[in-house]
């Protein structure tokens, strides 16, 4: 015969199991986006102290909305970049380049 105690602690680690088994895809898709991030890459671009620039481009397999993302300064509006396609971003003075994002 099975005590209280040990139903209650199989019933608890069940529903434990299945909430912890919706947490996988998410933890999936973040690494995508990750992936996706990595093949949009800075070719050209200067930290200038009036007009700092930067132009990037998509070195994807596929299709991308992307914005510049600069340090003390705002950041690009979305752009849609098709394979090879680069993209030429100014930002205020004194602004960084910090990267690019998937909008």
């Amino acid at each position: 015969m099975v005590s209280n105690g040990f139903k209650a602690f199989a019933v608890a680690s069940a529903a434990a199991l299945l909430l912890m088994a919706g947490t996988g895809p998410a933890h999936a898709r973040s690494v995508n986006v990750a992936a996706m991030i990595s093949c949009v890459d800075k070719i050209a671009g200067k930290n200038a102290a009036i007009t700092p620039w930067a132009t990037v481009q998509n070195n994807c397999a596929f299709t991308y909305k992307v914005k510049v993302v600069w340090n003390n300064g705002a950041d690009s509006p979305c752009q849609t970049l098709s394979v090879r396609e680069q993209y030429t971003d100014t930002s205020t003075p004194g602004a960084t380049y910090d990267g690019v994002r998937i909008c």
